[in-house]
């Protein structure tokens, strides 16, 4: 499960740089895979609350900012992250994408690089705090 959510989160970084979305037709099959992978793993249950977790939490986001912090392509690759890699490894995936996001932006703003308005893709950062959460201690990678 963790392959394709790694492969899903590659993909997604790579659209988003180049087109500036996260594409449905990326996301809702690898979601109905993972699902699919999961229930012949009897992993349905921590596969859903970490979709429902992962997927929540840039839900809150992205209705707070009113969908300018975070658009909804990254609530659903989120939602699958956290399907791919369950409920604790998923939220250090999107930590770690939070965090690696900040160390970007916060310099290039200082640097009046980029403004407040300018638009950061952040589809890069959930496929990068996906491979670090992949190998943390006790992670999908080490099962």
């Amino acid at each position: 499960m963790i392959a394709l959510a790694l492969l899903c989160a590659a993909i997604a970084a790579i659209t988003d740089l180049r087109d500036g979305f996260i594409y449905d037709r990326l996301t809702i099959p690898a979601a109905v895979l993972l699902a699919a992978t999961a229930c012949t793993r009897d992993a349905l249950p921590a596969a859903i609350a970490g979709a429902l977790a992962c997927g929540g939490a840039l839900l809150i986001l992205h209705g707070v900012t009113r969908g300018r912090g975070v658009g909804l392509g990254d609530v659903k690759l989120a939602a699958v992250v956290g399907a791919g890699l369950g409920l604790p490894y998923g939220l250090i995936a999107i930590g770690a994408a939070f965090v690696a996001g900040t160390c970007v932006a916060l310099p290039l703003l200082v640097l009046r690089r980029v403004s407040r308005r300018d638009r950061l893709p952040f589809a890069p950062f959930i496929a990068a705090g996906t491979i670090a959460a992949s190998f943390c201690p006790g992670g999908a990678l080490h099962a």
